[in-house]
């Protein structure tokens, strides 16, 4: 098929090297178990990691990048912590920015083969 988009794993080569790399590395794993996690009330750094956690699917939670077994639970997953993040207004000088961060992984959710370039400020290259 060659290639058929302009994102880094838009082409076969980038596709295959992409599920070798999940594979290897166990990042799909990492990031759930850090989705897992409990946050601390007394170290809400806890929530910090988490947010991090949930980057890693707004920038690698695509359908054609995250291993299809893991991908709708995760979404889920992320989803659901940053919405607890925001309610205990653990992080909350970002809380308009981890609203947008929701907002992309719902979409992803959503819209399951769809491959959309949602804007996401601290990643979007042509800002």
């Amino acid at each position: 098929m060659g290639s058929w988009g302009t994102k880094p794993w838009d082409s076969d080569d980038a596709a295959d090297w992409v599920e070798r790399m999940m594979k290897e590395t166990g990042l799909a794993k990492f990031v759930g178990d850090t989705l897992h996690r409990e946050i601390n009330v007394d170290f809400p750094g806890d929530a910090d990691e988490i947010r991090a956690a949930a980057a890693v699917l707004l920038l690698l939670g695509d359908a054609y990048v995250w291993p299809f077994e893991d991908r709708e639970q995760h979404l889920k997953l992320a989803i659901s912590r940053l919405d607890e993040i925001l309610a205990k207004n653990y992080i909350g000088w970002a809380n308009g920015q981890i609203r947008a961060e929701i907002a992309v992984l719902k979409s992803r959710l959503e819209d399951k083969t769809k491959y959309t370039a949602e804007k996401v400020k601290w990643w979007h290259f042509d800002e």
